[in-house]
């Protein structure tokens, strides 16, 4: 939720070694997708904070191959995040900042495995359940620089390389926006790519699906949840309230698409 729980790329340039140009093309195409791409109800290039970005996991430098950690990347050569990415390393980066801090880890964990049942049973993509995983990981201590967890977190991917469709997701998710307006951040946040409106649902789905504490919940239950946790003058209540009506049509948009019933997650 975009701030709505207290406690859940511009990668280095390198050299593009020979066999790698397909892959390179690929994601350079993913990009164009995600930066033109943002749904109808949503409204790139900010350096992240030096002193506050921690080194990736050393998974995301290790060899790749088989699973995250393990034998070398297809081409041969040492793995960089923005050449391989899958779920598993959404995990390790998501564990590496936000594991020590509950129930936040609670909700993100819930919220990545929910993503990835419906990956299983309906087909989401990869992205998407990859940026469910990562959605919150602004919340950690390390990366916390602008106390504004959608965007803190966006930083982070983009400065490791994160393909462009996850670190928007994760810029936007839940209406991020509202609470970027109220705190004075829309203009910094606007500087992200655009999701697609579809992947946007979707996190915004699985994200008003479970608790704070990492239980099943309707969308509309979580949003009266949060409401109840922050004053009227808060900058989360505001952002909350005013976008009550757009989260609940995402989510119930989300769930037509997927055949989902709207009581969804607590019956279907």
């Amino acid at each position: 939720m975009a701030s709505a729980d207290r406690s859940a790329d511009a990668s280095a340039e390198t050299q593009v070694r020979p066999g790698r140009e397909n892959g390179r093309q690929a994601a350079a195409q993913r990009a164009g997708r995600a930066s033109g791409a943002a749904g109808a109800d949503e409204v790139g290039a900010l350096e992240p904070v030096q002193k506050l970005v921690p080194t990736p996991p050393a998974v995301l430098t290790s060899h790749v191959g088989g699973g995250v950690g393990h034998g070398t990347t297809r081409r041969g050569g040492p793995a960089r995040l923005g050449d391989v990415w899958d779920v598993e390393q959404a995990q390790e980066i998501a564990r590496d900042l936000v594991a020590s801090i509950e129930p936040r880890w609670s909700h993100l964990q819930a919220v990545g495995r929910l993503a990835e049942e419906l990956a299983a049973r309906k087909g989401i993509p990869e992205h998407v359940v990859a940026a469910a995983w990562l959605h919150d990981i602004g919340y950690g201590e390390r990366i916390n620089a602008r106390g504004f967890h959608p965007l803190d977190g966006a930083v982070y991917l983009r400065s490791v390389g994160a393909p462009a469709d996850v670190v928007a997701l994760v810029a936007w998710h839940t209406g991020a926006r509202y609470e970027a307006a109220q705190r004075g951040l829309l203009r910094d946040l606007e500087q992200m790519p655009h999701p697609a409106g579809e992947d946007l649902d979707a996190v915004t789905m699985v994200d008003l699906a479970i608790s704070p504490t990492g239980e099943p919940m309707l969308d509309v239950d979580r949003i009266g949840e949060i409401l109840t946790r922050y004053e009227e003058d808060d900058a989360v209540y505001q952002a909350v309230k005013a976008s009550t009506p757009h989260l609940l049509r995402s989510s119930s948009r989300a769930k037509g698409r997927l055949g989902l019933p709207q009581d969804w997650p607590i019956c279907g």
